[in-house]
């Protein structure tokens, strides 16, 4: 019976979800997966980085930004170089915020490792919803191995609300598969 109720779920979550897969060119390959109805379109940024912008259906004010960035070297492979790299970001939006400071967390994900904070813009609060401009932004570092690391960023007006939960398990459900060796000549 336990088996069954297990396969029954597995089915209606895969009904609700879909796996993605974007074409990085020599980079390899992205596959993330997207809530039923979300849409993402990505795009190259002249061979050097991957820009994906993903939207919730039914157009609420919230989206979803990542940015792959082709790295010529692996300084973000040490996560205190990460760090670093994520706190100096963070301080451009503290001074801002409702918080006053980055309350960082770690990102689950399926490969790699990265870091993230939200901020919420202290102008915005108890204003009403203006389309593109956003009352709440969580701000993410990402490494995935391969000298490939990724700025990310989630857009909402609510953090409770049904966008940032599923926005979040986008991320954390990345998969980087790296480029097929080409056979010596």
């Amino acid at each position: 019976m336990r088996k069954t109720i297990l396969l029954v779920l597995a089915f209606v979550l895969a009904l609700a979800a879909r796996a993605d897969d974007f074409d990085l060119g020599t980079h390899g390959r992205l596959t993330l997966t997207l809530p039923k109805d979300w849409h993402a379109v990505g795009r190259d940024i002249m061979g050097q980085a991957y820009d994906l912008t993903i939207t919730p259906p039914g157009g609420p004010n919230a989206q979803l930004k990542l940015t792959l960035i082709y790295g010529k070297d692996d300084r973000l492979q040490d996560k205190a170089a990460l760090s670093a790299a994520f706190l100096q970001t963070c301080a451009q939006f503290i001074p801002t915020s409702v918080e006053q400071k980055a309350n960082v967390k770690n990102f689950t994900l399926r490969q790699g490792f990265g870091l993230y904070a939200t901020f919420t813009d202290k102008d915005l609060v108890g204003q009403p919803p203006v389309r593109g401009n956003y009352k709440v932004m969580t701000s993410g570092l990402i490494y995935l191995g391969n000298r490939i690391s990724g700025a990310v960023t989630l857009f909402t007006d609510n953090l409770t609300g049904p966008e940032f939960k599923p926005m979040l398990g986008i991320v954390e459900s990345l998969e980087y598969n790296p480029p097929k060796p080409t056979a010596a000549k």
